[in-house]
């Protein structure tokens, strides 16, 4: 199931490099992009064909970067200080990874390898500067809304949400599904969000004197049902999208 329009896949054999970006590119933005936008773009991205087994991507090419596959099937390898490695298997012919937010908050390498011969398109842009690209990050928002991929982490880095709002999607997309409860400390938030912890401590006080969530050490609880149970409201759609694992955070601290 594809969540982007695509042109029909390319092979392996496609020679012209340039032309096919383009196309692709132009296929995936609509036609509301800007050519402003598509010549900035095009700047950003390369065409990758790998080979079944073969890796897609160097390790130093894993950050800040978006990898749209446009043929084959990939699988993503990620790995922590421990060297403990869970492969993540891509279900769809199309799907975006944002590498920089791969496993939240530990300590990891990661890499992509082909399961399949695969053509994908490598996107070489930081994730703070997607506002300048407003065609692709809406694209990405709709194809999150609409998957249940792990791309929640590129709706919280846009950073065109305010602050306490970002607080209340990480606390919810944590806690997942089944459980109100998220087991992260200030730090980690201030480090899955790019901000600084003094920030964080004083958004977190600000929810806890509105009775919005509960906190202890090491803990957060969130215990307005309205930020839960509402079909409306922006913040309960991150609840329907699993990101994190609440055993990775416990881990961690």
């Amino acid at each position: 199931m594809n969540y982007l329009p695509l042109i029909k896949p390319l092979s392996l054999s496609t020679a012209c490099k340039t032309p096919f970006i383009e196309s692709h590119l132009s296929a995936l933005l609509g036609d509301h992009v800007s050519n402003r936008e598509l010549t900035e773009l095009m700047n950003h991205c390369r065409l990758i064909k790998t080979k079944a087994n073969g890796y897609i991507c160097k390790q130093d090419e894993l950050v800040d970067g978006i990898l749209i596959l446009l043929s084959g099937s990939t699988k993503a390898t990620k790995s922590n200080q421990d060297n403990h490695s869970v492969a993540i298997h891509i279900k769809h012919s199309l799907h975006l990874i944002n590498f920089g937010f791969f496993s939240g908050i530990t300590s990891h390498t990661t890499s992509v390898q082909a399961q399949t011969d695969c053509l994908s398109l490598l996107i070489k842009i930081k994730l703070n500067e997607l506002n300048k690209y407003p065609t692709l990050m809406n694209v990405l928002l709709k194809s999150a809304s609409e998957s249940a991929c792990d791309l929640d982490e590129i709706v919280e880095s846009l950073l065109t949400r305010p602050l306490p709002e970002r607080v209340l999607r990480k606390l919810i997309s944590i806690a997942g599904p089944d459980s109100n409860r998220v087991y992260a400390t200030q730090t980690d938030l201030a480090d899955m969000l790019g901000v600084s912890r003094q920030k964080i401590h004083a958004e977190i006080k600000k929810l806890v004197k509105n009775s919005i969530i509960r906190s202890g050490y090491g803990w957060f609880e969130i215990i307005d049902s309205n930020y839960l149970n509402h079909q409306d409201n922006t913040l309960s759609s991150c609840r329907r999208m699993s990101v994190s694992d609440n055993s990775t955070l416990k881990k961690e601290l």
